[in-house]
């Protein structure tokens, strides 16, 4: 009879032993929140002790974008064709779904409501933060892929363009009321396929990519006039564009441009990164984290006075602080 439990314990352990781990460590304030996009994972990186942990090992296919609001993260899940919604206080999980094909692609959270542009449908829905469910989708005036969008206290801005099946033709910024979600104007750029927007003192930022050839730019519009004028920045494959006080920066695609990551600090532009694929841009403490784009693994912390880096072993996709 010993025998018997001796042997039944050891095939126990052993079949224990080779069940899947999977981690599902809760992350703390002051963390960056990283998606590694190729891996599928969601992972946290510790800005005071520099502890990494795995959050969840399967968040599904293309996370492109996420955004923290509180204790949540929101994650746009593109071919998946979700909105992912994690608490980071025990890291539970709930989905909401679009209509298949859709392709959530960049969202932004404005109080009680989420913005979410589903590029393939040529849509923007929004979503009830406290409800987490759709409340209406807005389809934009005329054919596109909506990819970057932006809010203000009246209005949406929606980056769109036909698509690189028409060589990005019809590039233009797309207005609506964020009272009654009408539309106002459309907005059209001298280049081609706006990617990314960020609304800074008046001002809306916006990242062009062009052709992916040098033929881009990064930009800015008065929100008063929409009069547009060109930044001052080499950058001809933008795809990415924020600023933090008088700091501008620009991720540059290495597809056909410098690559890195642009700094304008109102006198002189600094190119730092060159030749890497970055993805996103986030603040911290007088620093910009940048992250690496699919397929890579780090982040890179940049002080914005002295322009030092440091390595960051998270990343492969978007990214924000908790």
């Amino acid at each position: 009879m010993r025998y018997f439990i001796f042997v039944s314990l050891i095939i126990f352990l052993f079949s224990c032993s080779e069940q899947p781990k999977v981690e599902t460590n809760i992350a703390v304030t002051n963390s960056i929140i990283a998606i590694d996009e190729a891996n599928k994972k969601l992972q946290s990186y510790n800005l005071e002790t520099g502890e990494v942990s795995t959050i969840l090992n399967d968040i599904g296919n293309a996370a492109n974008d996420i955004e923290i609001d509180g204790h949540f993260a929101y994650i746009a899940i593109s071919t998946d064709n979700k909105l992912l919604r994690v608490d980071l206080r025990n890291n539970d999980t709930t989905y909401l779904s679009f209509p298949t094909g859709s392709n959530p692609y960049n969202l932004v959270i404005y109080g009680d409501r989420i913005f979410v542009t589903l590029s393939v449908s040529n849509m923007l829905s929004v979503v009830d933060k406290q409800n987490f469910s759709i409340t209406t989708n807005i389809s934009l005036s005329s054919p596109g892929y909506p990819e970057g969008v932006r809010v203000d206290n009246t209005k949406i801005y929606i980056a769109t363009s036909d698509g690189w099946n028409s060589s990005y033709s019809n590039s233009r910024i797309e207005i609506y009321s964020k009272a009654n979600y009408s539309h106002i104007t459309n907005i059209s750029l001298n280049y081609k396929n706006p990617q990314s927007l960020w609304i800074d003192s008046g001002e809306l930022y916006i990242a062009c990519t062009g052709n992916y050839n040098g033929s881009g730019k990064a930009l800015k519009m008065n929100l008063s006039n929409y009069i547009i004028t060109e930044l001052n920045i080499p950058s001809t494959n933008a795809t990415f564009i924020a600023k933090f006080g008088s700091h501008i920066c620009v991720i540059e695609s290495p597809w056909g441009g410098a690559g890195g990551i642009y700094i304008y600090n109102g006198n002189s532009v600094t190119n730092l990164l060159s030749t890497k694929g970055l993805k996103n841009i986030v603040y911290y403490n007088g620093d910009i984290i940048v992250s690496d784009g699919y397929g890579n693994t780090k982040s890179y912390r940049i002080n914005l006075t002295s322009y030092s880096i440091s390595e960051i072993p998270v990343g492969g996709g978007d990214i924000d602080i908790y």
